[in-house]
This record gives structure tokens, C-alpha cells and sequence, in this order.
């Protein structure tokens, strides 16, 4: 009989503000809060726990996967609180079971404290964001912010692709359909092939491994969507790098054209513990500029991160700038700053130097000469910040299963 039920675990997790749930023969549950790692004052579980978790909860299709693959990803929601990502696989020739923990209630730009720029963006008819950072740090959060904005102000056809499905959300202005990779199409790559099919005017893409279904999105963004993409990389400059690799066979002089005219902008994001135990977000967020789009197309991306310095005025804003800002003001350790910076024998030099109250930031931004945050074409013109940033603080309608 197993001693501790799926149920009681998932509500605690829900009461302690828990991100993560693991289960693991022979260990007590454990729980990630804040970014720290939990051990819940339980029995260590047996295998009959876990066997009972995953009878609960794999039915179907679901259960003929997991037992001829020995793995399944799957996606549910818990009492209308939580919206679970579940991991179900083997270790040690024992079944283990991840979960990862999502509000059900999509959150707002507001909520997040995005760059207001963002909504800016979403106004666009067409162009590549991308949300990157590590597992964990919140991109697909950020994502499901990004469709509740549209959805809430503007009258579009979204898709989401995931795998599975995360976020649910119900159609208010905008209409929406949520396709599971697995489910409802066989792979990322037919369901990018299928979007002119559904003249989806935004979509968004979930974290794909697959190149070519990469390429795919980036070449519909050019045209016919917004495009919402997942990407696991540190920084804005690999987020373009990773870009301007994937075109394959297609020519490289041709590809970076076409990058350097589809990418809108990214935000690289972490999520760092704060000195009260929670934890605050961290971000690298860059625009496309004429210059940033010349650097693409001349393969400058060294140049990169100085042409985020360049555009303060436009709310860019490197990942190191952020945790320096974040770690003088004391809201994080110097420690964890140090950890997750990018140049962190830099970030010391500047801390140290915060610390002697010598005058100034030497972060060294060059003079914002660059007047468009984006390459103007023929029929398009920069966003209108004031005329398109709608205010983001409806309430979401409630999410059903």
C-alpha cells in the first residue's frame, strides 16, 4: 500500500510555492523552492508509491507510451491551482517521476515585469521573438504572458505548439488553438509545416531541438506570423548565433539576410534566490536595430553586446548590468550574482568597486545614436509604444482542463 498519496504531495507543493516536484524510489520526496532543493519530512518512498502515482496518473495512450518506451511527457492539471508537466521515466531500473509546477492562471507582462517594450512587439504582423535561458528559469511563463497579452488586445488567430501543452488559455479577443506535439501532430516539425494551412497570425513555438523545424519558423515569421519561440541559450548573442546556424543547406549569405530582417528581439531570462528566500528574475533584453540588423547580416556578432549597452534607451539591458544592478542594491547575494553572470571576473571588478564607492558605473555604454528600435520596411513603420502597449492588468478568465 503506498504511504504517501500523489494528491497530498501536489497540494503541498502548491501551499509551499513549490516550482518542482521529484519523486524517487528509496528517497523522500523532494520539493524545489526558491531554487534550493527540499526533502519533505516523510517516509522515504517505496515502489509502491510511485507505481500508484503513475497509475493515477497514465491512462490510455499515455500508459501504452510509457510502458513500450520506458519514458512519457505529459501535461495535467491539479484541482484548477496548478498546471503540472510531468516527466515519467526509469532510474536505477526504478520508475522516478519529475514535475515541474505552472500557475493555471496565465500570467500578465505586468506581473512578470517585462521590458513594456514587449508589448510594443506583440503588436507586430510578423518577425521572430525569442524567450531563452536555461531549464527552469521561466520561458515558457514568460511565453504564456506574451499570448495573454495578444490574446486580451488584439483580434488574431494564435497557435501554440508544445509538448505538451502547458498554459491552457481560453479565447477572449483573439482565437486560439493549442496543438500538443505527440497528440495532436507527430512532431515539431509538421505542426510548423501545417501553420500556413491555419493562417495563424501569432504563434508559439515551444522548446524545440529540431534545426530544421527551427529554420522552418523563422523563415513563416519572415512573412506570414509573429512568431513566439523557445530557445536554451545564455545570451543574446547565441540566441543569434544559434539563428544564423540552422539554415542547413540554404546559403549562409542569404540566411543572415533573412534573420536579420525576421528577428524582432529576445530576452534571455534567470531566475536568481534572493537573500528573503524567494527568488527575483534577471534578464538580457535586446530590440533590433538597424545596426543590430547590420551586425547579423555581417556576421558581427561579437559586437553584439555592445550594441545592447548602446540601446539603454530602448530598455536593453545586458544579463551582467542586470545582476550588478540587482546585487548593489542587495537584493542577491554576491555569490549568486557571481554565478550566473557571463563574465564574472568583470561583475567582481564592478562589485569591488561599487563596494569602495568609487563614483559611477563603469559598465562603459557607448552613445545611443541609433534613432529606430527596429529595420523599417516598405510596409512597415517602428511600433508606437504609447499606441500599442494596451494595459495588462485584466483579469484572466478562469482555465479549464
Amino acid at each position: 500500500m503506498p504511504t504517501v498519496t500523489i494528491d497530498r504531495l501536489l497540494d503541498t507543493a502548491y501551499h509551499t510555492g513549490a516550482s518542482d516536484l521529484l519523486l524517487t524510489v528509496g528517497t523522500r520526496p523532494r520539493l524545489r523552492i526558491a531554487g534550493c532543493e527540499r526533502s519533505l519530512e516523510t517516509a522515504p518512498l517505496a515502489l509502491d508509491d510511485i507505481e500508484a502515482a503513475l497509475h493515477k496518473l497514465l491512462r490510455g495512450a499515455l500508459r501504452s507510451e510509457y510502458e513500450e518506451h520506458r519514458r512519457v511527457l505529459f501535461g495535467f492539471v491539479f484541482r484548477d491551482w496548478l498546471r503540472i508537466r510531468a516527466f515519467a521515466a526509469f532510474e536505477s531500473g526504478h520508475p522516478t517521476l519529475s514535475m515541474r509546477c505552472l500557475p493555471a492562471k496565465p500570467p500578465t507582462i505586468d506581473e512578470l515585469d517585462l521590458p513594456k517594450l514587449t508589448k510594443a512587439l506583440m503588436s507586430r504582423p510578423c518577425g521572430l521573438f525569442v524567450i531563452a535561458g536555461p531549464a527552469g528559469c521561466g520561458k515558457t511563463t514568460v511565453q504564456a504572458a506574451l499570448v495573454n497579452y495578444v490574446n486580451r488586445n488584439f483580434d488574431r488567430r494564435i497557435v501554440t505548439i508544445q509538448q505538451p501543452v502547458e498554459h491552457l488559455h481560453q479565447s477572449v479577443k483573439s482565437a486560439l488553438v493549442q496543438r500538443e506535439v505527440g497528440t495532436d501532430v507527430d512532431s515539431y516539425l509538421q505542426a510548423v509545416r501545417d501553420l500556413h494551412l491555419q493562417r495563424a497570425d501569432v504563434v508559439a513555438l515551444g522548446d524545440v531541438d529540431d534545426d530544421e523545424a527551427l529554420a522552418v519558423a523563422t523563415e513563416a515569421a519572415r512573412t506570414d506570423c509573429l512568431m513566439l519561440m523557445q530557445m536554451r541559450e545564455r545570451g543574446a548573442a547565441d540566441v543569434l548565433a544559434h539563428l544564423c546556424e540552422i539554415g542547413g543547406q540554404r546559403s549562409t549569405a542569404r540566411w543572415r539576410h533573412i534573420v536579420s530582417t525576421t528577428f524582432l528581439g529576445t530576452i534571455v531570462r534567470r531566475l536568481i534566490p534572493r537573500k528573503d528566500a524567494s527568488v527575483v528574475p534577471a534578464h538580457e533584453f535586446l530590440v533590433v536595430t538597424p545596426a543590430v540588423s547590420e551586425l547579423i547580416r555581417d556576421n558581427q556578432l561579437h559586437r553584439i553586446d555592445s550594441a545592447i549597452q548602446a540601446g539603454r534607451k530602448f530598455d536593453m539591458r545586458l544579463l551582467d548590468d542586470h545582476l550588478f544592478e540587482l546585487a548593489a542594491a542587495g537584493t542577491i547575494t554576491v555569490e549568486n550574482a557571481l554565478e550566473n553572470a557571463r563574465c564574472p571576473s568583470d561583475l567582481q571588478r564592478r562589485l569591488d568597486k561599487h563596494r569602495r564607492g568609487d563614483a559611477g558605473d563603469d559598465a562603459d555604454p557607448s552613445d545611443d545614436t541609433d534613432p529606430t528600435p527596429f529595420p523599417v520596411r516598405p510596409d512597415q513603420s517602428p511600433p508606437n509604444l504609447d499606441a500599442h502597449a494596451a494595459p495588462d492588468t485584466d483579469e484572466s478568465p478562469p482555465n479549464h482542463a
